[in-house]
């Protein structure tokens, strides 16, 4: 038996709203990736307050009203029953010889790792009415909206050190088609959503290594090398992390030009995290290298765009950092290992072409 449920007894035969998980939908894996025990700790509530959803379940957005899933409605502690559905379904995943639900560490005296989390939201709804004829859209379609995270989802070994940090999550805002044979409920979307955030934790665990060889650092730093400037920076990659040398025929993020510039990227390893309008991604760090006898402009209109730092000799450097991590410095630490003359103003918008 490869899921053991311990102490989070979940109130099983009693009458209670519950999130319809299809499990039949999980892939398994032919063996274990991973020949060890996974004790899971109950995810903690990391709901934020302003975000509390209306008692009822009812949700007004955009002049649409949606009917959803309270989560308080679930029968006991909500933050268990998600904690079964994340032990469900690693365990169907066969990604681990065993996986057990337990209160605390000192439960699981036969667990190798032990893994928590926090949930930051999990919520499904459906549109509330038919649309008005006015709408010009079909009777039978439905708004859905539908928001999974999960944030600090940490493996660590017996010896509380951190082998894998994640966030995962999923956000879906689209329409369905509601039929007399397929009914169509705000807990459902709440279940679909939840497989494809947990999906994408399992297939990050699948490729992780868990043996203890590799350890996510709190905090790193470049690394020290005999010389500085772009053409070193591969040697300095921070520990934990991997360099990708890149050949963009373009310029950097949020800038535009008829330029082809060096880009090389950081990025760190078994981290993954959630953002609803970037979706996953991995943290990183991108640097370019551009010739400055071509003009680039910045675009405003650019969400994240890169940052432009300085100039050395005939180039000019842009860095542009995505996502939290644990190289909280690395912005600065670039422009010194660069060694770049800082743009004498704060705000750079034109980089006009010098002459050859």
């Amino acid at each position: 038996m490869r899921f053991v449920l311990l102490a989070l007894v979940l109130l099983a035969g009693c009458a209670r709203t519950v999130i319809p998980y299809d499990l039949s939908k999980v892939e398994v894996a032919p063996r274990p990736v991973h020949r060890k025990t996974l004790a899971i700790l109950p995810l903690v509530d990391g709901r934020r307050a302003k975000e509390a959803p209306d008692p009822g379940g009812r949700f007004v957005y955009r002049r649409i009203e949606y009917v959803g899933t309270p989560l308080d409605s679930l029968s006991g502690n909500p933050m268990w029953h998600l904690t079964e559905i994340l032990g469900q379904h690693l365990a169907r995943t066969n990604r681990f010889a065993r996986v057990m639900l337990v209160l605390n560490p000192q439960q699981a005296p036969e667990a190798d790792l032990f893994l928590s989390g926090r949930v930051l939201r999990a919520r499904g709804y459906v549109e509330a009415d038919a649309p008005k004829e006015a709408s010009g859209r079909p009777p039978n379609e439905r708004k859905i909206l539908s928001e999974v995270a999960l944030e600090d989802l940490r493996i660590v070994d017996r010896a509380n050190r951190v082998l894998f940090d994640v966030d995962v999550g999923w956000s879906v805002a689209s329409e369905r088609t509601v039929t007399e044979e397929a009914s169509l409920e705000p807990w459902g979307v709440l279940a679909d959503t939840m497989q494809v955030a947990l999906t994408k934790l399992s297939d990050e665990i699948a490729s992780a290594d868990l043996s203890g060889a590799f350890v996510v650092a709190e905090a790193v730093s470049l690394a020290e090398t005999a010389t500085v400037g772009f053409e070193a920076l591969e040697g300095a990659t921070p520990a934990g992390w991997r360099f990708v040398a890149t050949s963009s025929a373009t310029g950097p993020v949020g800038w535009s030009g008829e330029i082809a510039c060096r880009h090389v990227r950081f990025e760190q390893r078994q981290t993954l995290r959630f953002h609803r309008f970037l979706g996953p991604y991995r943290p990183s760090v991108d640097v370019w290298s551009c010739p400055d006898d071509a003009a680039l402009s910045y675009d405003a209109r650019a969400d994240f765009p890169a940052k432009y730092v300085g100039a050395r000799g005939r180039r000019r450097y842009f860095v542009h950092r995505v996502g939290r991590s644990n190289w909280p410095k690395a912005e600065d630490e670039l422009i010194r290992f660069l060694d770049v003359v800082p743009p004498p103003g704060r705000h750079v918008f034109e980089l006009p072409a010098l002459e050859p």
